[in-house]
Parts: C-alpha cells; sequence; structure tokens
C-alpha cells in the first residue's frame, strides 16, 4: 500500500533553483504568448507589417538614435496596447460568454486604448518621417541631374 504522505515524484526542473525555474517558465509564457498574438490576431499581423515597414523607412532615412527611440517606444506603446486589448478581449469571453453591457463597455475602452497608441504613434511617425522625407526630396531636386 502506497502512503499518500509519500513525497510527489521529482522532475528535472525541481533540482533547479525555484527563481531560475520560474524565470525559465515566464519567458516561455511570455514567448507563447507573442506567438498567439501575431499568429491569432489580424490587427496584430497589420501592427507586424506596420512595424516592419517603419524599422526599414527608418534605416533608409538613416534617423538619428533620438529619432530611432522615439520610434521604438511608439511600436512598443501600440504593440503593448493590442496585446492587454487581446488578453481583456479573451478573459472577458472566458468568464462570461455571453454578452454583458459591462464586458463590452471594457471591450470598447480596451479597443479605445489601441486607437490612442496607434494615433500617438502615427504623430511621432510623421514627426519623425516627415521633415526626414522633406530634406531628402530638397537634396534630390537641388542636387545636378
Amino acid at each position: 500500500m502506497v502512503s499518500s504522505s509519500s513525497p510527489p515524484r521529482e522532475s528535472p526542473e525541481d533540482n533547479l533553483p525555484q527563481s531560475k525555474t520560474s524565470l525559465f517558465a515566464a519567458f516561455g509564457h511570455a514567448i507563447r504568448g507573442v506567438r498567439k498574438l501575431v499568429v491569432g490576431e489580424r490587427n496584430a499581423r497589420v501592427h507586424a507589417a506596420l512595424t516592419v515597414g517603419v524599422i526599414a523607412l527608418s534605416a533608409l532615412l538613416r534617423i538619428s538614435l533620438t529619432q530611432w527611440c522615439l520610434i521604438a517606444l511608439a511600436c512598443c506603446l501600440v504593440w503593448i496596447a493590442e496585446a492587454a486589448n487581446t488578453a481583456l478581449e479573451r478573459l472577458a469571453d472566458a468568464v462570461h460568454p455571453e454578452r454583458h453591457p459591462l464586458i463590452g463597455e471594457a471591450k470598447d475602452i480596451a479597443a479605445g486604448g489601441v486607437l490612442i497608441a496607434a494615433g500617438i504613434a502615427i504623430a511621432i511617425g510623421l514627426l519623425v518621417f516627415v521633415p526626414e522625407l522633406l530634406d531628402l526630396i530638397a537634396k534630390n531636386e537641388s542636387s545636378p541631374a
């Protein structure tokens, strides 16, 4: 007869210090979450395409380090807002699958947050790219053909 007080079997992770096990697990969960976000959400795929385009344009225009920082922060702001919105939507659907006015309002507010983040990102993009593009056009017009 097996005693119910016998210790559970050890797994390979049990031999690692608790902090390392938790850290490895946390990174694994985070990477899985990003994958689910990009694969499962159309808007995230749009953000991914726009992020790649913005990075390419930034490299092409050889923007300054400060401008790179602004662009990176703007992109991250949108990604964080989209991830939070998606997480809230999925959690709300799991907890209360039927329509509920307060859950609908919460989803609308979260989507509004993404809209605000995207608007700020567009404004930053315009502030960074328009002067750079105008300078490039002016240099091309003033150079001899």
